[in-house]
């Protein structure tokens, strides 16, 4: 019999906290569906109407539940640290204290930049319009957003203790989810616009 770890953070973690042996332990990560019938036209032009966004603006999205875990108060740092400020900003996900952090981005002066949208049956068209996703959690075993992001073709950036890093290049992997030096190679990508 084997123990299935979708991670080799989590298959560590096991090992660990457990004892296992680490021979009894298989990885496999998580997979996903082919895309199908996605036009990004129609994606982009929808949200460009709900929410004002021109041609010239990046695009940053963050998806998932439970933000003091999956690092959004962080992520907030990094975005007020950002030194190009034509960029959207969406955070979607379920949360119970959306009004703590609409105050930290109100006290970053973020309010035009940041939208709060909490859960959305869209999200799909955000994943589709997106130029950069972020996910500075601080621990999550695998996270199924980052290979949502990847699979849509956005910019994607993690921390080491998400276990789909394991899927990233290194430049894309943040040492915590407080790596504020990630706003600079974020900069990076606003400059030369061509490398995302």
């Amino acid at each position: 019999k084997l123990i299935i770890a979708n991670s080799k953070m989590v298959k560590e973690d096991i090992i660990q906290s457990y004892g296992i042996d680490p021979n009894k332990i298989k990885i496999i990560y998580n997979g996903f569906s082919p895309l199908e019938g996605i036009i990004y036209e129609n994606s982009i032009s929808k949200l460009a109407k709900e929410f004002n966004i021109n041609s010239n603006q990046t695009i940053i999205l963050y998806v998932g539940s439970g933000y003091k875990r999956k690092g959004v108060l962080e992520l907030l740092q990094i975005l007020s640290q950002l030194n190009n400020k034509s960029f959207v900003a969406f955070i979607i996900g379920k949360e119970k204290k959306y009004k703590d952090y609409q105050k930290v981005i109100n006290a970053f002066s973020l309010e035009s930049k940041v939208k709060i949208l909490g859960t959305r049956k869209d999200v799909s068209d955000f994943y589709v319009a997106a130029d950069i996703f972020m996910l500075p959690s601080h621990y999550e075993p695998f996270g199924n957003a980052v290979l949502e992001a990847m699979r849509y073709g956005n910019v994607v950036f993690t921390t080491k203790r998400t276990g789909a890093s394991e899927l990233l290049n290194e430049e894309f992997i943040m040492d915590g989810s407080n790596d504020y030096s990630i706003s600079k190679k974020i900069d990076n990508f606003f400059i030369n616009p061509n490398l995302m």
